[in-house]
């Protein structure tokens, strides 16, 4: 690229299309616009699937990609999929073609934002416009991009810095790279100073939700909720509120209210993957387990690009059917016990299938358990996991073992979000007094820690 606000006919024509459309006509149509703009290296797709696989297998400069793909897929979605397994690089440019009736689905979606959109019918100059800017704006920012994907954010700030001392059209945008970095670095006061800024000017959703994230990460959910409420109210068609409203329910206890909103969502993007693992935990943690095996026979049915269904997915299946009391379909998630696979897991994994295993009755499974017991007892493992090794403990009559993993839990915020389903976990092994007696004693000790480290409050009790 030159230092010019065009591209010359030689870079248009070392330009890397990739069209998407279910259309055939309209597919060669924006061919044909990639073609009178110099391009002669054009890629074409006409179903996801196809979409998906070429933009796995090779890099390209631009993806024009039609908003209707047909089989109830959308160019939204595929760029879920392609943000989601990291498969769009920062120097591509992505651009929705839209008709009038999408265009508002287009632009509300803004969490996942493409660069650009174009209205049907354009013409060939206004797409060669379009598709111009949008390489500018991706030159102007390459460096930021650089630097926030080496993890290197203090620097990405000062280039950002940079960029505003100097004369663009970019100032909003400087202004959303600078919080989301912010954020990134872990930062919250200053990305919602800076996303206040944003909204003095301009009442974006997205910066209102920026600032609700920053409200979340400092524990202040009062003041994230009323916040989201608004937007959820002025901006429905804005998801990524809402996907943010559950998680603060489930970070404050509140399964119940999180599966509701996610069940909702789940219903206006049926192929949202990602949202419906979501669902899954929260019914879960509610106790729904039902709906949590009916949701991840879903993921696991047709979550179909290459690579999406995890171990990690199996597991959670395994686990609402065992909720459910359906050894047959947890055996099915679960597949195989093999001792050679089990080395081969990450700890968190390999103690999940084990639980799994044992509570389903694989055989192999208690007997794997026994023998690694001190590895077990020692090892610090994710909240999910914890609830299935303290299940399987109870089942061996091991309380030591399962009294010692709770409380591990119940000293971190973790425990609020599954509270609900361990709890019904020691209700049903008749040790609910247990549990309530262990969580009272963990409480005074946080509470006599916090008086501890700070004097004044202790001095006023």
């Amino acid at each position: 690229m030159t230092g010019t606000d065009f591209l010359t006919p030689a870079e248009a024509e070392k330009l890397r299309f990739f069209v998407v459309d279910d259309q055939p006509a309209a597919l060669q149509s924006l061919s044909i616009c990639a073609q009178n703009m110099g391009a002669t290296r054009i890629t074409k797709a006409a179903t996801f699937p196809d979409a998906m696989r070429g933009l796995r297998e090779r890099t390209f400069d631009v993806v024009l990609c039609d908003y209707m793909l047909g089989d109830s897929r959308s160019g939204q979605q595929l760029l879920e999929e392609l943000r989601r397994f990291d498969l769009l690089p920062d120097a591509t440019v992505f651009i929705m073609v839209t008709a009038e009736q999408t265009y508002e689905q287009v632009i509300s979606a803004v969490e996942l934002v493409p660069d650009d959109y174009i209205l049907k019918p354009f013409s060939g100059e206004q797409l060669r416009v379009r598709i111009e800017r949008a390489i500018l704006k991706k030159r102007f920012f390459s460096g930021v991009y650089r630097l926030r994907r080496e993890k290197k954010l203090d620097e990405a700030l000062g280039e950002l810095a940079a960029l505003a001392a100097g004369k663009s059209n970019y100032g909003v945008d400087i202004l959303r790279h600078k919080a989301e970095t912010l954020q990134m670095a872990r930062r919250p006061d200053e990305a919602r100073a800076v996303y206040e800024e944003i909204m003095r000017g301009f009442e974006y959703p997205w910066a209102r939700v920026g600032v609700a994230q920053s409200y979340r990460v400092e524990e202040r959910y009062e003041e994230a909720k009323a916040l989201l409420d608004e937007v959820a109210q002025e901006s429905p068609n804005y998801l990524a509120a809402q996907d943010l409203q559950a998680q603060i329910a489930l970070d404050l206890g509140e399964p119940e209210e999180a599966a509701r909103i996610l069940g909702k969502l789940a219903v206006r993007t049926p192929r949202n993957y990602v949202r419906k693992r979501q669902l899954a935990f929260a019914a879960l943690a509610n106790g729904d387990a039902g709906q949590a095996l009916e949701v991840m026979n879903d993921v696991l049915a047709n979550d179909s690009v290459a690579g999406a269904v995890t171990e990690e997915d199996r597991q959670q299946a395994a686990r609402a059917a065992i909720a459910a009391d359906m050894p047959e379909e947890a055996q099915k998630a679960l597949g195989g016990f093999d001792a050679d696979q089990l080395a081969g897991l990450p700890p968190d994994d390999r103690v999940a299938r084990i639980a799994a295993g044992l509570r389903v009755g694989v055989q192999g499974a208690e007997d794997y358990f026994r023998e690694h017991r001190d590895w077990v007892r020692d090892t610090v493992f994710r909240p999910l996991t914890t609830m299935d090794l303290v299940g399987s403990a109870l089942k061996l009559q091991d309380r030591e073992l399962a009294m010692l993993h709770t409380e591990r839990l119940l000293r971190t915020g973790d425990m609020r979000q599954i509270f609900k389903a361990m709890h019904r976990i020691f209700v049903d092994a008749g040790l609910e007094e247990e549990f309530r007696s262990l969580q009272r004693r963990v409480a005074l000790q946080r509470a006599a820690a916090g008086k501890a480290a700070d004097p004044a409050a202790a001095l006023q009790n």
